[in-house]
């Protein structure tokens, strides 16, 4: 029986380790470093937030202008799948949402709306943008990190 038992501990937690860290708007599951490679914006947004939809649409734009580029918008509220669908499909953007499913995400939950953070390939943090942010501020924004990521 204690054998048994430390068996089905060990599956328990080699499966808690594999956790995903997002739950994706089309259902699947993700994680930051699946995006590594490309650059990533992680945009938090809520419903409720009328500046947070109301850049939706600039973050598609921006998103779309380049294959090395990655948007995701996580819902600060965390909202459950089904609403998470929903709030996806009403916005009518390219790219998913997510919801968080791990206590210790990478990044901080953000204390102002809207916040996108700027992940570079590698996968690290390498700008936050706070406030509603427009095509021209994005690509204001992507100009300063090319060129100090230029070689």
């Amino acid at each position: 029986m204690k054998i048994r038992n430390l068996i089905l501990l060990s599956v328990l937690v080699l499966t808690a380790c594999g956790q995903a860290e997002l739950t994706l708007s089309n259902g699947q599951p993700a994680n930051l470093a699946d995006y590594r490679g490309q650059w990533l914006l992680v945009n938090y947004y809520a419903d409720w937030c009328k500046p947070c939809i109301k850049e939706l649409p600039a973050l598609d734009k921006f998103g779309l202008a380049s294959e090395q580029r990655q948007v995701i918008a996580v819902s600060y509220d965390n909202l459950p799948l089904a609403e998470l669908q929903t709030s996806w499909q009403q916005r009518n953007v390219s790219f998913l949402f997510a919801r968080v499913e791990v206590d210790d995400f990478t990044l901080p939950r953000p204390k102002v709306l809207p916040t996108t953070y700027v992940l570079n390939p590698q996968g690290e943090l390498v700008q936050t943008l706070v406030g509603e942010q427009d095509l021209s501020s994005l690509n204001q924004h992507w100009e300063s990190l090319s060129a100090a990521t230029a070689p």
